[in-house]
């Protein structure tokens, strides 16, 4: 992909032969692109760690028949601890994520997470604003631990934390909804998270940064404007909608 990504970028500012942008400067160019078209899309979303109901591992193919409990992954330690609220996107979840997807750089957001109430059920957690899950929940200074019910999110992007409350009582399993970052690429063996149809966004956001270091400033707004363009539309491809039923209950 780098080098598509390279090939369409140059033919756009004129530059085939990349006489005057260094090939450094322009790869730099489209890696900040990719992180910038990730986190304003959310066009890369996964689940860390966890598993489905009644299988061993998140990819298809991988279940083994008998060989699993539901809501519990035995080759997982992606679990709650004991008696701690606070589970940091750096440190305790991005090892996960990395090693469950390559090209990956980092988590931005968590929007749902789920955790195993003893093995036979897992439901999604409630979220509240930070603001409220403050206020209300860990207003009692006394610790109350059983299994967690609901979730918060503190601090944007890769500095984000979870917080469960209740505060955990025990390991059990978890998966987490998660928006990501692209690791950068350097080569065109390095994988590519961004999936299509966004990718086709990413040269005219590294065309803006090539005209703006030029000082070229009319065209560089002209290729952002391009770029947020093809942004929006790419949601719409990339979502066409869903119906929560096609069997609507008779009324």
């Amino acid at each position: 992909m780098l080098q598509r990504y390279i090939d369409q970028t140059q033919a756009i500012i004129r530059d085939t032969q990349g006489l005057f942008v260094p090939l450094n400067t322009l790869i730099s160019y489209i890696n900040e692109a990719r992180e910038t078209t990730a986190e304003l899309t959310g066009c890369i979303e996964v689940l860390v760690a966890g598993t489905p109901p009644f299988g061993t591992g998140a990819q298809a193919g991988t279940a083994i028949v008998g060989g699993a409990i539901p809501g519990q992954n035995p080759n997982s330690t992606f679990q709650t601890i004991n008696g701690q609220e606070c589970y940091p996107f750096q440190g305790f979840a991005n090892p996960y994520l990395k090693a469950q997807y390559g090209g990956a750089k980092g988590i931005i957001d968590v929007v749902t997470v789920s955790v195993s109430w003893g093995g036979a059920f897992r439901p999604s957690l409630d979220w509240m604003p930070w603001e409220e899950f403050q206020s209300q929940l860990r207003a009692n200074q006394i610790l109350v631990t059983t299994y967690p019910s609901v979730f918060s999110v503190l601090n944007a992007g890769e500095n984000g934390q979870v917080y469960l409350f209740p505060v955990p009582q025990g390991s059990n399993e978890m998966e987490w909804q998660c928006l990501v970052q692209p690791a950068p690429i350097y080569t065109d063996s390095d994988p590519e998270l961004i999936p299509s149809p966004f990718r086709n966004a990413i040269q005219y956001y590294a065309a803006g940064k090539c005209y703006e270091a030029s000082q070229r400033n009319g065209q560089a707004q002209l290729m952002y404007g391009r770029w947020a363009d093809m942004c929006g539309l790419n949601r719409g491809a990339a979502d066409r909608g869903k119906v929560p039923s096609r069997y609507p209950l008779a009324i």
